[in-house]
């Protein structure tokens, strides 16, 4: 979980920025630490993009986590949505098997302990 912290993603090949830069540049409320931007990312795949409304983040399975790393690995970035879609995708695709398996218990660990830490304005 360490390594979300520190990523640094190759830069950007567009000129688009992330929401989370956006938003920083803007003043606009973002979660409170990279870890937190993280686990929203990823509850917004399950929820969104798997489709699965009626899950609390305490009810995330590593099922569910590894279905929406399957999303950055099959999806052009720019068809996710999230506040660091740039960043996540090429942070899951710089994973091998075990370690995103790892990635997918501890995120399971960190949302059970700690829920999802959306902005707050």
């Amino acid at each position: 979980m360490k390594r979300i912290k520190t990523y640094q993603a190759p830069p950007c090949p567009s000129d688009l920025k992330e929401t989370y830069e956006y938003r920083i540049s803007s003043n606009e409320p973002v979660p409170p630490t990279l870890t937190d931007t993280y686990m929203c990312d990823m509850y917004q795949r399950i929820t969104m993009d798997l489709k699965i409304t009626s899950i609390t983040p305490s009810q995330v399975s590593e099922e569910n986590i590894l279905n929406a790393f399957n999303i950055y690995l099959t999806q052009d970035w720019v068809n996710i949505a999230g506040y660091r879609p740039w960043t996540h995708w090429n942070f899951v695709r710089s994973l091998d098997g075990s370690e995103r398996l790892k990635l997918a218990q501890q995120t399971v660990s960190y949302m059970k302990e700690n829920g999802v830490k959306d902005s707050v304005k």
